[in-house]
């Protein structure tokens, strides 16, 4: 994970995790995530929810029922032992005498396949290609489950951050209203202005119960994901591996070697391009009906009870049978062309896959740069706005700005904060897609794929401004 390649968008998911896990989410976290009385961190979630996913289970299932099938192939180069019983009664004519005859009498035998046109080494070779696209399908769900958990994640964290911005919007416009009704009851503000706080503090009032009920959903989902009630979110800045480059690096400018490491690691791509090398190879199934099948076969009668007994009659004996079956129908033809059109469809959907991803790639990368670009913008112009409001404080105070103008600086600061919160998010969304895209999410996130323990990196608190 150290690779030069990796380094810039390894920073990039740091910003955006870093941003959007504010300490300050320890001043106001919310009853869902404070309820267990204990902490949960994203390994641990991601670890919870691997457990457990469906869709994890399901590739589990099918990745066992492919290797049953290799057992099912390979067992077929064996000898099958067949035990053949017989009693019955029967007419027979010897010499022109009917003889009335009871049969009783049991056979051993074995076959064995000595030559049946390769079609077994075929299926062999193209269930194994099945087998590999099956265990790149299951890490490809893992990296989706791993994927769900991390944006959700990053989503409360998220949400935290605004609560704690809502929180101490919803402290001063509190006290601002409590300052205007002294005011007006000291004849000093009028009603107009009374009201224009209250409505200020129900607007912030609103917006703050909304940002608890999307941080109940947020966790809510989270639960969900992971099967159990997590407690309140860590911050997840050790998960960033050591050595990548500074926070405030700059995107990637070529997308090509990320392309590169996603043509060899995606999971999902890998598994397409195998299932249309499995689809070719099964072609190789289809010739051989073309050629005949010789089978080795030994006898041995275990007992014979037939009274009278026939005269002569095999003990023992062994035969090797050449058949030649010719479907006068044109199946065998039929066979090899839906074969031929199954191969060219998988590697068509490789094809879509693999341009599917080219364009998400761009789109993250894109994404990523433009939100690194914002970033630093928009948090001077909220540490800017925050200056303003407490100087408009002041000059509110000595009556040389007035009340609407003070509320809505507030709003504006507000505002910042929460874009700036979003354009983390972003980088979070993007971050992690391009990290699933390139197939290095779950080393990025997972201890155990990691090679050394993770430094823990600091995190800085933008401060809201303070009367």
């Amino acid at each position: 994970m150290n690779t030069p390649r990796l380094r810039p968008f390894a920073a990039a998911l740091g910003v955006a995790l870093l941003v959007s896990a504010l300490r300050a989410q320890a001043t106001e976290a919310p009853p869902a995530a404070n309820a267990a009385g204990r902490s949960s961190t994203l390994r641990e979630a991601i670890a919870l929810a691997l457990a457990r996913d469906p869709q994890v289970q399901g590739a589990e299932y099918l990745l066992q029922a492919v290797q049953a099938q290799e057992r099912q192939v390979r067992s077929r180069w064996w000898p099958r032992i067949s035990v053949n019983t017989t009693n019955g009664r029967g007419s027979d004519i010897e010499s022109g005498t009917t003889v009335e005859r009871q049969t009783q009498r049991a056979d051993l035998a074995v076959r064995m396949n000595l030559f049946n046109g390769l079609a077994d080494r075929a299926q062999l070779d193209a269930i194994e290609i099945e087998q590999a696209a099956a265990e790149l399908e299951l890490r490809r769900t893992r990296e989706d489950a791993a994927e769900r958990v991390a944006v959700t994640y990053a989503d409360a964290l998220r949400l935290d951050a605004l609560i704690f911005r809502s929180n101490w919007r919803l402290a001063e416009v509190r006290r601002l209203g409590d300052n205007v009704k002294r005011q007006t009851q000291a004849g000093k503000a009028s009603t107009a202005d009374t009201q224009l706080a209250e409505a200020s503090m129900l607007d912030a009032q609103v917006t703050h119960d909304n940002l608890l009920a999307e941080r109940r959903t947020a966790q809510a989902r989270l639960d969900a994901l992971v099967g159990a009630p997590m407690g309140a979110l860590v911050p997840v800045a050790s998960l960033i591996p050591a050595g990548v480059a500074p926070v405030d690096a700059a995107p990637p400018v070529s997308v090509e070697p990320l392309w590169e490491r996603t043509r060899e690691a995606n999971a999902a791509w890998r598994a397409a391009r195998e299932r249309a090398r499995a689809a070719v190879k099964r072609l190789g199934i289809v010739a051989p009906g073309l050629l005949p099948k010789i089978d080795l076969e030994v006898r041995h009668r275990l007992y014979e009870r037939t009274s009278p007994l026939p005269n002569p009659y095999e003990q023992r004996g062994w035969s090797v049978v050449v058949s030649y079956d010719m479907p006068l129908g044109g199946e065998t033809f039929a066979q090899r062309d839906e074969g031929r059109f199954r191969a060219q469809a998988a590697q068509a959907e490789a094809d879509r896959l693999g341009l599917t991803l080219r364009l998400d790639l761009d789109a993250s990368v894109q994404r990523v740069a433009t939100a690194t670009n914002a970033a630093p913008m928009l948090r001077r112009q909220a540490d800017q706005l925050a200056e303003v409001v407490k100087a408009s404080e002041v000059q509110y105070e000595a009556g040389r700005r007035s009340l609407q103008q003070l509320i809505e600086l507030r709003n504006s600061y507000y505002s910042a904060e929460f874009r700036f919160s979003e354009n983390a998010m972003t980088f979070a969304t993007a971050t992690l897609r391009q990290l699933a895209i390139s197939g290095a999410l779950l080393p990025a996130l997972m201890p155990a794929l990691l090679p050394a323990p993770l430094p823990t990196m600091g995190l800085v608190e933008p401060t809201p401004p303070v009367r």
